[in-house]
């Protein structure tokens, strides 16, 4: 089983993502900032890998975060971000969406 750090800071998305994770057979601990990560990185004794938001908002940001785990460990971190722009409807994309 993979087993990943997860760290997204709105609590009804690392719910939801933590969900969808263990659903596929992974193992997920979920955190919700940079600084919780890292400790909890520090204390585990192997995980797969991070996925992390990359705008934590305040305390300690993706970038420190990474830094700080990258002094004690090479496990692979994947930053993502789930910032999107709504369109008003009538754009071009609207209309060629069959939905």
């Amino acid at each position: 089983m993979q087993t990943f750090i997860l760290v997204e800071p709105n609590e009804l998305y690392r719910l939801g993502l933590a969900l969808l994770l263990r659903s596929v057979g992974c193992g997920v601990f979920p955190v919700s900032s940079g600084g919780a990560a890292v400790t909890l990185m520090y204390s585990r004794e192997f995980c797969d890998g991070i996925l992390m938001n990359s705008n934590l908002g305040a305390g300690v940001n993706a970038a420190d975060a990474v830094s700080m785990i990258r002094s004690f460990s090479q496990v692979p971190i994947l930053l993502f971000d789930a910032t999107f722009h709504v369109r008003p409807c009538d754009s071009f994309c609207c209309e060629s969406m069959p939905f």
